[in-house]
């Protein structure tokens, strides 16, 4: 990466500098960072394109054989700031992004890979961010 390459600046609910991965998904560059976790609510993402900046969370369900992931919601800002609200056609895009992202990256870590275990996780979402 260059300098020159753009990287989008994010804050922990803590005013931590949080580690952003670009990502090259299927249908384009996207940046992701995880937030954290929540206390029995999964764990909070940072997410980027050229559509749309918000927050989602997450929560792995290890109940299930495989285990799944549940896109639960998506906010403005970390945790609050109002519902993120997006058009039919932007929201398939952050779909396939973020589910691309959850099988092929680290979860905590979203600037390293994932391994055969993340390919075979099932993402489920049962957000509605369509206004």
């Amino acid at each position: 990466m260059t300098s020159q390459e753009y990287v989008p600046q994010v804050k922990s609910a803590l005013g931590r500098d949080l580690r952003v991965a670009a990502i090259d998904g299927p249908d384009g560059r996207f940046w992701i960072a995880f937030g954290g976790m929540r206390r029995e609510e999964g764990s909070d993402y940072f997410y980027e394109d050229t559509r749309g900046r918000f927050w989602f969370w997450a929560e792995c369900d290890y109940r299930q054989t495989p285990p799944r992931w549940e896109v639960k919601n998506a906010t403005q800002q970390m945790q609050h700031g109002g519902l993120f609200k997006s058009s039919p056609l932007d929201e398939a895009f952050f779909r396939r992004n973020i589910e691309f992202f959850f099988k092929t990256r680290d979860w905590t870590g979203p600037w390293r890979p994932g391994d055969a275990s993340t390919a075979n996780v099932p993402v489920i979402f049962s957000w509605s961010v369509v206004q």
